[in-house]
């Protein structure tokens, strides 16, 4: 067995219901595990053009080789083709599940074909079957996952699953990992309910074998001593540590990049109703991802009252999206949203911008109730954000529609409604305004898999940096200041070969310099990666390896018929409408901006900077001749000067 890889590729035909096992080997050294390995995957077994949801679309799960080894590498990664926005699709959830599957002894399951009914996959180290999920189908996410394990007579088993808003192909369904771990974004989950696939359930006990356990022990006994005196200096660190991520909602309506009522607004008065000190309220205790130092997800409980409710993993992304977007500012209904979500399988993101886009085309006339079958939607009514986000889930009634996605649903609509969807190539805005943070809003844009945060952003223009730092770290001053766009396209491509990596080897994007500058580099998971493997790669080797699999992503993306200089654009009201008070009044994002940013960061990738494509020279460099020629054939690559 190889040292830190399980060493085995799980591949499941679900209309031939055959299981059979491949080796890691072919893939490990070129692309490591995780993201990297599923992206190569999906680009090579999906044809061109096809529908997210046919029998022979993949739905992969992949997870690195530094899992269940090193702290706060618990990650794992599901990628399919999007049905929510046809390019490439992957979430990322935390938890166990990841540790769990690599004691098993694989590192990859890529599921293809459909089943003529519902079933789960159920792994027992060695032992791997299908097994009947006619009785689970229906059920929610942490009932599927009980039924599994009293079914199975273990409670310690691991149970990945979908709940009935894959199973109804709501076009943002999440996989869920655990009791509350969402892989979110993309749609994976209704990739996993038109196969009807049900759940994932392992139970490892074999272990992981390390190159060398003393050499490991002796980094971890300097690391982690090192790791903490980190957290009690750096400025974002301890707050994260001890709120987790909903401090982003103050951070950000403090420095006027909240998303309110749909970005109308990036600042509201009084924050106190969504503040952390009233979250305290419903947090009976925080908890961590398996061997995490960091433990910054929490609990939450409202014992009584109209929202009664209990879950697990409540971010800043849900608060945002299912609170301050749509203008609702009550704490308990906020949490019951969040945990109907977590129960139905479904990304709080998405659906949140759904109802709110749906919210704005009622303010502004654009719709009334016969659009939503009698029902008004107005700014902040917590009942009628819980009603329909069962709706979505289940299709019924407008929930049909709003099922589809919010860019669907703006085009149902039509007139001016596109305007109000803050998305790029399908993918709607997380993470507040990006209006008053250009590298954001620009980072975001460039994202392989729509609108989106985790591929690489400059994290620093939400908590600050000073002049100092930002060259001390970076090498570019402007990184200082959240309104400028020279330099941030360069500073971008190493934040995201750092994030690729991260993937790659199944670790905590908040351990790194994704996050912070004072976060693990290139450099220090190359040396993590060989005390584990036994190799010896070195910092630019994952360098070159993150180039890869993000290259992979982005000509699968172009082959799907993404232009990336047309494509790779912010949402509408970033560019056209001001911010119409607050800090950063009259702050939008410009066209000049937009083009400096794109070339700076085309160049630094070395792709050609007129289309945002990869040359045949950078392909082939990269080790991906055959994608080049591909390319070719279908007359996609740039055209030479």
């Amino acid at each position: 067995m190889p040292f830190g890889w399980g060493g085995t590729i799980l591949r499941v035909d679900l209309s031939k219901k055959k299981i059979v096992k491949t080796s890691t080997v072919e893939y490990s050294r070129d692309y490591l595990g995780g993201r990297g390995i599923n992206s190569k995957m999906l680009y090579d077994e999906t044809k061109p053009g096809m529908d997210p949801f046919d029998p022979q679309s993949r739905y992969i799960i992949g997870v690195g080789p530094l899992v269940g080894i090193f702290p706060g590498a618990s990650r794992l990664t599901v990628t399919a083709k999007s049905p929510l926005t046809g390019i490439h699709g992957d979430a990322n959830a935390g938890g166990d599940w990841a540790a769990e599957l690599k004691l098993a002894g694989y590192d990859n399951i890529v599921f293809f074909g459909k089943s003529d009914q519902p079933v789960y996959l159920w792994i027992q180290d060695d032992y791997v079957e299908l097994r009947d999920a006619k009785d689970l189908w229906g059920k929610t996410t942490s009932t599927t996952g009980d039924i599994i394990k009293e079914e199975l007579r273990d409670p310690e088993i691991k149970v990945l699953s979908i709940g009935p808003a894959g199973e109804n192909l709501v076009r943002f369904a999440n996989t869920v990992a655990g009791y509350g771990r969402e892989a979110g974004r993309t749609g994976t989950g209704a990739v996993a309910g038109s196969k009807k696939l049900k759940a994932v359930a392992v139970k490892g006990t074999k272990g992981v074998k390390t190159a060398n356990p003393q050499k490991l022990r002796e980094f971890l006994d300097e690391y982690l001593p090192e790791l903490q005196e980190k957290i009690k200096k750096d400025v974002i660190w301890p707050m994260w540590s001890t709120h987790g991520t909903i401090i982003y909602i103050e951070l950000n309506n403090e420095i006027g990049t909240l998303s309110i009522k749909n970005n109308q607004l990036t600042q509201i008065e009084d924050i106190l109703p969504l503040s952390v000190e009233t979250f305290k309220k419903y947090m009976p205790k925080k908890y961590a991802c398996f061997g995490c130092p960091l433990h910054c997800s929490h609990y939450f409980h409202v014992e009584e009252g109209p929202y009664s409710t209990s879950g697990a993993g409540v971010e800043y992304e849900g608060v945002a999206a299912l609170g301050t977007k749509l203008l609702n500012l009550n704490y308990p209904a906020v949490l019951k949203a969040n945990a109907l979500c977590n129960e139905l399988g479904m990304d709080v993101v998405s659906a949140g911008h759904a109802i709110a886009v749906v919210m704005e085309c009622f303010q502004r006339g654009l719709i009334d109730e016969k659009f939503t079958d009698g029902v008004q939607f107005e700014w902040g009514d917590s009942n009628l954000i819980i009603n329909a986000l069962e709706k979505i889930a289940y299709r019924v009634s407008y929930g049909n529609i709003l099922a589809e996605g919010s860019l669907r649903v703006a085009k149902k609509i039509g007139k001016d409604a596109e305007k109000y969807v803050l998305q790029c190539k399908g993918l709607e805005s997380p993470d507040g305004d990006h209006r008053g943070r250009k590298g954001c809003a620009l980072a975001y844009c460039v994202s392989t898999r729509g609108y989106d945060h985790l591929r690489g952003v400059p994290q620093v223009e939400v908590y600050g940096i000073t002049v100092e730092e930002a060259n001390k770290y970076y090498g570019i001053e402007e990184l200082s200041n959240r309104l400028a766009y020279r330099g941030k396209g360069m500073v971008l491509v190493p934040i995201q070969q750092v994030a690729t990596i991260a993937d790659c080897l199944g670790m905590c994007k908040f351990h790194t310099q994704w996050m912070t500058p004072l976060g693990l580099g290139l450099e220090e998971m190359a040396t993590i990666f060989n005390i584990v493997t036994g190799l010896n790669m070195t910092a630019k080797d994952f360098e070159n390896i993150a180039e890869r699999v993000f290259t992979t992503e982005q000509c699968f993306n172009i082959r799907e018929g993404i232009l990336p200089r047309r494509d790779d654009v912010p949402p509408w009201r970033y560019m056209n409408e001001p911010v119409p008070s607050g800090v950063n009044k009259g702050e939008l994002i410009t066209e000049e901006g937009r083009n400096l940013f794109l070339d700076e960061y085309y160049e630094t990738h070395n792709w050609d900077k007129k289309t945002g494509k990869p040359t045949r020279a950078r392909l082939e460099q990269l080790g991906l001749k055959y994608i080049a020629d591909e390319h070719e054939k279908l007359g996609l690559l740039p055209k030479p000067e």
